[in-house]
């Protein structure tokens, strides 16, 4: 009986001395080391804790690897740290590596999906701003910024945000005494703004190619009047010189062969355009149609409508046979929408011309 009693004590002798699993007399668990400093020690080996033994639902502590720290990781799909109702409220990671990192934002989990309207005059008032944090160590102990202190930081400031978007800013609440900013959340506001300064800007090109092609028309028109100027100075020129060739001869004389006959060059083109009148259409703008009057002088031999586009084509010509106050009814439906020039012409004069926009 003696001889199996001193076999029991230095089998368990020997086998205290080699154990994977020991627990001192302070109370500690210590896998693979046979003096663990903490209720559970283990030393250079893996820790698992996994559902029905399935390895891919395992998540473990690995730390014995090429960098002898541990590892926290699943070999499933998910590895969540909180959830909803027990969350974690302070994290501090010195490197974080990431693989992809997506926000939840099913349609199938929201409801009350408006669109955000005008963002872009409420953008303008935020404003960013440069910082570094506090070097003393935040006292609620909460968070701690001591690692941040000195490195200047780019961002804005949470309570100067809350009156412009109040919701992109979080208010202080009983796990958090600070203010926080919802920084992925300016996203959308940011597209919005940006949509909407790119419809501005394409807007004001639009105006722009519109203002320039009426100044090339406009330049046109002066040339045209221009051309018209010299060919009368070159009338009367030739007139003079036949007048004064008739007083030397003492009689009237034949005309040259190049002087005017035309009695409606020989008529004063101000004379022409002081006494008729062009009116501006109304209304303007219309899309169904509108009315251009205007007044002929009675004096007038032709006098002529023409409507162009903005390009300068001519679109249509109307004769007009009255004299005085007279009108011509534009009908919407026999152009397209767009804006036109007018223009009245008296004896193949330009009296005046006006602009009509045409709406559908």
């Amino acid at each position: 009986m003696k001889k199996v009693l001193i076999l029991v004590a230095i089998f368990a002798i020997t086998a205290g001395a080699t154990a994977q699993l020991k627990v001192s007399t302070a109370g500690n668990v210590g896998i693979g080391t046979n003096n663990p400093e903490h209720r559970l020690d283990v030393k250079w080996g893996t820790f698992r804790v996994a559902l029905y033994g399935e390895d891919n639902y395992a998540v473990k502590i690995d730390g014995n690897n090429q960098w002898g720290a541990p590892q926290i990781y699943n070999t499933g799909s998910q590895l969540l740290l909180g959830n909803e109702t027990n969350y974690v409220n302070a994290a501090y990671v010195r490197w974080f590596y990431y693989k992809h990192i997506y926000n939840c934002s099913d349609r199938r989990l929201k409801d009350n999906i408006q669109p955000l309207g005008s963002m872009l005059n409420r953008l303008m008032d935020v404003e960013g701003k440069r910082f570094t944090y506090k070097q003393d160590t935040i006292s609620n102990g909460i968070l701690d910024f001591e690692e941040l202190s000195g490195r200047e930081k780019f961002g804005f400031i949470a309570q100067d945000l809350e009156r412009i978007f109040p919701e992109l800013v979080l208010a202080p609440n009983p796990t958090n005494s600070y203010y926080s900013v919802d920084y992925i959340g300016m996203i959308p506001v940011l597209a919005e703004a940006i949509k909407e300064q790119q419809a501005q800007i394409d807007f004001n090109d639009s105006l722009s190619l519109v203002l320039a092609k009426t100044i090339h028309y406009q330049q046109t028109q002066i040339e045209h009047l221009q051309e018209m100027v010299d060919k009368q100075a070159e009338d009367i020129a030739v007139l003079k010189e036949w007048i004064v060739e008739c007083c030397s001869k003492g009689d009237k004389g034949s005309a040259p062969e190049n002087s005017p006959t035309d009695e409606n060059t020989m008529k004063s083109t101000e004379t022409f355009t002081e006494s008729a009148k062009l009116f501006q259409n109304i209304p303007n703008p219309f899309s169904v149609n509108t009315e251009i009057r205007f007044e002929i002088p009675e004096s007038a031999n032709t006098a002529k409508l023409i409507i162009h586009d903005m390009q300068g084509a001519e679109i249509a010509s109307y004769t007009i046979t009255t004299k005085g106050t007279g009108n011509i009814v534009i009908q919407g439906h026999e152009l397209p929408a767009g804006m036109y020039m007018y223009t009245l012409l008296v004896n193949n004069t330009i009296v005046d011309t006006k602009k009509m926009i045409l709406t559908k």
